[in-house]
């Protein structure tokens, strides 16, 4: 007498055979592994490359933040120019008044100079 798990097991195993007929196995020649390490050895390359340039960017990043950190602890040597309020520019600014009172009393005692617009009114 035939059991009924007989009869699954002879339908599962020719669905097996049509499989193995489907799909053959690949038969392994002798480039195999070395094919293999190849593709695995360029996946791991791109990987690499990869963090290389993440890293350099990383670099990048801190050098010009710690630059910028030293910028702004570093004391300002130069004048005050954007902290200075607008009469301050304005008196250390020479008046133009003065230039030309210091023009006319270098044309007074025979000295030649002055601005070049100075000079084309002399000459009108």
């Amino acid at each position: 007498m035939t059991r009924p798990g007989d009869d699954l097991e002879r339908r599962f195993d020719e669905l097996l055979g049509r499989y193995r007929e489907a799909c053959p196995d690949p038969e392994a020649s002798a480039t195999f592994m070395p094919r293999l390490w190849q593709k695995i050895e360029a996946r791991q390359n791109y990987l690499l490359e990869w963090k290389r340039w993440t890293q350099g960017f990383l670099a990048g990043a801190v050098a010009a933040s710690l630059l910028f950190i030293v910028l702004q602890v570093l004391p300002d040597r130069g004048p005050n120019f954007y902290t200075a309020t607008y009469l301050e520019t304005l008196a250390e600014e020479q008046a133009p008044e003065r230039i030309v009172y210091s023009d006319v009393a270098a044309e007074e005692n025979g000295l030649k100079g002055g601005p070049a617009w100075l000079q084309d009114l002399r000459l009108r």
